[in-house]
């Protein structure tokens, strides 16, 4: 039996097979049998029907049929990273996106590739693209200022104007020009060129920012009137830096982590505790970090694995500083995790580390930075569930959970410390 990218079963001969047919949330299955005729009529050597293509699952150690390995070898020199839920992707320096990982929900934009791939998978229908960011089940990039998404759509996170469809790259409904993009679990902003955000997808916490607790699956935008010149989103929040240099967070807060010395939830931006001014900020799971204008690292939010980094595994509902005297030039956060990057390229993480995501050779969780074991310097770093990314001047190197594939390293091992991402065999 086959099945059609739409979902159709064929069968092409007399039998019985199980079939299983999974949502973001949920999975059934059920036994389809099909008796044999009692005189079949002859049978010619036709191939199957070029619109009902047989269903292939490559094994998880070998890359899918259909990308050859000339084509999957040219993501080997990669401009930068993001990891989601259970996969990862990478620009590549011709602007073409390759990603790795889990593809339960199209997060490799094509179905018939199989449940993961655990070498890198060029990605059809994107070109020119600038930057990326990944979701739980979802993946945006930018091509010329527009916004195109792939993956998972059941909170119309694809910003599409549907919550179902094939999980094919399509563009963001709005016509909008963003210069930058971030993706949630279930949600996804947009920063566009004149400061004002926009926000899709899931909003049962206000993470849309707009106002309303109502799911939107087209670009609606943030309240207010702050411009802002970046924005994160974390599992069910999301923040904004201003352009006074203030960070404001809007959605869920009961882990602290809208930062206003309270736990509770809004759906409008409200700016974070203190008199700091920041520079650059990222939000986790529960948690959000951003950067200080002298280059110290502050935390906020969950703590349960010591992601706030400032030595404890206490919530913080209001930004305390990461331990240390280091400064960052960047940070990204994991579900509970948190990386940096220093200005000569050095990578210290904290928080979580049962999958080896902090990558310095153990699974102890670490409530302080602590420096990732690998030489060679990085140029950019992506946190994800439970696995980490950075980029290197030759390609890209992994560490962390691996049970999908996305380290990319042709395996499903964990690894300890930093793996380099196989070029697609």
């Amino acid at each position: 039996m086959g099945v059609s990218p739409s979902g159709l079963v064929t069968a092409s001969r007399a039998g019985s097979a199980v079939i299983t047919a999974t949502s973001e949330n949920a999975r059934a299955t059920v036994t389809i049998t099909v008796p044999a005729p009692a005189a079949p009529p002859p049978v010619a050597n036709n191939p199957a029907p070029e619109s009902q293509p047989p269903v292939v699952t490559p094994p998880p150690t070998q890359p899918p049929a259909n990308n050859p390995p000339a084509e999957a070898a040219r993501v080997v020199a990669r401009r930068g990273v993001t990891a989601g839920g259970q996969h990862t992707c990478a620009l590549t320096t011709t602007g073409a996106v390759a990603c790795w990982g889990s593809n339960e929900f199209g997060q490799m934009s094509d179905p018939g590739a199989g449940a993961a791939s655990n070498v890198p998978i060029v990605i059809n229908g994107v070109s020119g693209a600038t930057m990326l960011t990944a979701g739980n089940n979802h993946t945006c990039a930018l091509a010329d200022g527009s916004a195109i998404c792939w993956g998972a759509n059941l909170k119309g996170q694809l910003g599409n104007g549907r919550t179902a469809g094939p999980p094919t790259p399509g563009p963001v409904a709005g016509g909008h020009s963003f210069q930058s993009i971030v993706a949630g679990a279930r949600h996804t902003c947009g920063l566009a060129t004149d400061g004002v955000a926009w926000c899709w997808g899931d909003n049962d916490n206000g993470q849309l920012g707009n106002g309303t607790n109502r799911g939107a699956n087209t670009p609606q935008r943030v309240s207010g009137t702050t411009k802002f010149k970046m924005l994160a989103a974390g599992s069910d929040h999301s923040c904004g830096l201003g352009t006074d240099g203030r960070v404001y967070c809007w959605g869920d807060g009961f882990s602290g982590q809208l930062g206003r010395g309270s736990r509770e939830a809004t759906n409008e931006p409200n700016p974070v505790d203190g008199d700091v001014k920041f520079s650059s900020l990222t939000a986790g799971g529960k948690h959000a970090c951003a950067i200080a204008v002298n280059g110290k690292a502050y935390c906020w939010g969950a703590n349960v694995a010591g992601e706030i980094g400032d030595g404890s595994k206490s919530e913080r509902d209001a930004p305390v500083p990461v331990a240390g005297a280091r400064s960052f030039t960047a940070l990204t956060a994991g579900f509970e995790h948190t990386c940096g990057l220093t200005a000569d390229g050095e990578v210290y993480c904290w928080g979580r580390n049962r999958e080896g995501q902090i990558g310095d050779g153990t699974r102890v969780d670490k409530p302080a930075p602590v420096k990732v074991a690998y030489g060679p310097s990085l140029q950019s770093v992506g946190a994800g569930g439970n696995h980490t990314c950075g980029v290197t001047s030759s390609g890209v190197v992994c560490w962390g959970g691996n049970i999908k594939g996305q380290l990319g390293d042709a395996s499903v091992t964990a690894r300890l410390t930093p793996v380099s991402v196989e070029p697609g065999h």
